[in-house]
This record gives structure tokens, sequence and C-alpha cells, in this order.
């Protein structure tokens, strides 16, 4: 079993304990040890579009969870809140507002994207594992060193016997791109860490942990990154059905009555025709003849009764 390195480069071209405790950089210099997670993929993960269909009931390893927050969402509390449908469209109607205080109140919960690890404080050990979400510059350099040959791979890199990277955080920096700077540790300056330390290491796909990340709020519709209830399943070739929700962000396509409009309106076309017969011979129609034949009440009501009954089975 291996990482996914197709996925994580993908990753980079687009960019705690047991029981959740959150890593955060100090100013100044921090060391961190990297850990790998297992997960077993479910068709939830699917349709969420975290994984293939294929996918479906193995075990993989993966590194990461991209999760999107909205910061400065609450008053009362200054933990962000997990992205879904309901927050991310409250978002997008501010951001459309001519009014100044929607918009910098959109400014303010404005979606922000985190990458989160498993980690260990290398000066804090006895803490255990910690999770932590890296913005995209600092797990952008982590997976540079990752596809770098030269440090020997996710086996050399990830676990108690991998690499510490050293995270440098500049809050005063001038820009935000300026405040992280990641550096690997010098080979041989890493110590093994202790082997109970992976049995702390968080599943940060299950459902059960999505409240790790920030605070979860009430939807109207599915979670953004929730993984359990009922879920659109994908078409046979892996992709999503036309009238599917093709993720949080998409509403369903509505199917339109082209075929239902069009036999109507060849139907009617039929009709037209025939009255240019004399309504008391049959027409070329089968249907107006037999109408004409049978019907017992007044002839020149059959255009419009017509008209009305297909007006009706079709709106």
């Amino acid at each position: 079993m291996a990482l996914n390195l197709n996925k994580l480069r993908d990753t980079q071209l687009e960019t705690s304990k047991s029981a959740g405790n959150f890593f955060r950089c100090s100013n100044g210099k921090n060391l961190i040890r990297v850990f790998k997670f297992k997960h077993e993929v479910t068709k939830a993960d699917v349709a969420a579009g975290h994984f293939k269909k294929e996918d479906i009931g193995d075990e993989v390893e993966e590194l990461h969870r991209a999760i999107t927050l909205h910061y400065n969402y609450s008053s009362d509390s200054k933990k962000p809140v997990v992205s879904n449908r309901r927050v991310m469209g409250e978002y997008q109607e501010l951001s459309k507002s001519s009014d100044e205080n929607d918009l910098k109140r959109a400014e303010d919960i404005k979606p922000s994207k985190k990458y989160f690890l498993n980690v260990v404080d290398v000066n804090d050990i006895d803490g255990g594992v910690k999770v932590f979400g890296a913005t995209k510059g600092v797990y952008n350099a982590i997976l540079e060193v990752l596809m770098d040959p030269e440090y020997g791979g996710e086996n050399k890199l990830f676990g108690v016997n991998g690499l510490d990277f050293g995270i440098v955080y500049n809050k005063q920096a001038a820009s935000p791109g300026e405040m992280y700077k990641v550096i690997p540790r010098a080979a041989g300056n890493s110590e093994k860490l202790p082997k109970d330390l992976e049995a702390q290491v968080v599943d940060l796909y299950d459902p059960k942990n999505l409240s790790l990340f920030g605070t979860v709020v009430a939807d109207d519709g599915p979670l953004a990154e929730a993984d359990d209830g009922a879920a659109p399943a994908a078409s046979a070739n892996g992709k999503k059905k036309k009238d599917e929700v093709d993720d949080w962000m998409s509403a369903p396509l509505t199917k339109k009555k082209t075929a239902a409009k069009s036999h109507s309106l060849h139907l009617m076309l039929i009709i037209l025709r025939s009255q240019k017969s004399s309504l008391g011979t049959p027409s070329e129609s089968p249907i107006y003849s037999k109408f004409l034949i049978e019907t017992p009440f007044p002839k020149f009501l059959f255009l419009p009764y017509i008209l009305f009954l297909h007006w009706v089975l079709l709106f």
C-alpha cells in the first residue's frame, strides 16, 4: 500500500491528539512530523467526489484532506465554520449585494481552503498527534519535498521514522504569501519518534471527524464535506448523471419535456391539416376520422377540445 502520488500531484498543482487537538504555528521556527492515515472508501466518498468508483471498499493511504472554511461567521465563537450549501449560498448572496454592510460581511466570511494533516510537534512529543490546517503554500512546499527523489519518497518522509519539517512563521510579514517558509530538516537530524503515536492518527475522511475542522452548522442540503447519508449514485462510467447533484455547490438539472412537446405539436399539426377537409367527410387522419364517426356531440367542437386536452396533459 502506498500514497496515490498522482492525486497528490494534482493537489500540488492546485496549490492534536486523537481527540482532535489542533497544532498552530508559533511565531518563529516550528518543527513538525507528518503522518499518513488510512481510510476505507465508501459510496458516500465517491458521491462526494473524494475518490473514484473503483476505489469503493479499498483501504487507501492518504496524507491530507482539503476542507473549505468560513472564518468570522459567528460573533460568539472564533472557531471557523465548515462550509456547506447554506453557508456558501449566504456568502455568494452577500458578495453580490450593493449594500456596504453586506459586502463587508461577505469579506469577513469569504471561503478559505485548508489542507488538514496529522502532525506531531517535535518540541512537544508528549502532546501527541494533532490536526494541522496547512495553508496552500505550506502544503505545496511539503509536496515539493515528497516529489523530490533526493529525499527518498514517502517511507522516509512521514511517520515515526520520517523527516522533520521546519515551518518558519512570521506574522509581521508584508504579505500572507511571505508569512510561512517550509524547510525540511537536514538528513540525520530527525529522531525516531515513539511507535505508539501511530495509534493516535486520525482518519480525516471519517464523517464523525468532520467537527474537528470547525463548527458544523445546519444545512438545507447535503453538507459540503459530510460523507454520511444518502447520495446520488455515479453512472457506470464513473461520471455523474446529468440530473444528479454534481457537487455541493451545484444544483440538479431539470429534465425538459422536449419529447412531450414535440409529440403534442405533431398531433396538433395533423389535426389542423385534417381541418382542411369537410367536417362531414372523414379526413386523412385515422384519429380524427374515428372521432368524427363515433363522437355524439357537435363536430365543430372537436378542435378546441383536442387543443384543450393536450394543453392540460402537457402542463
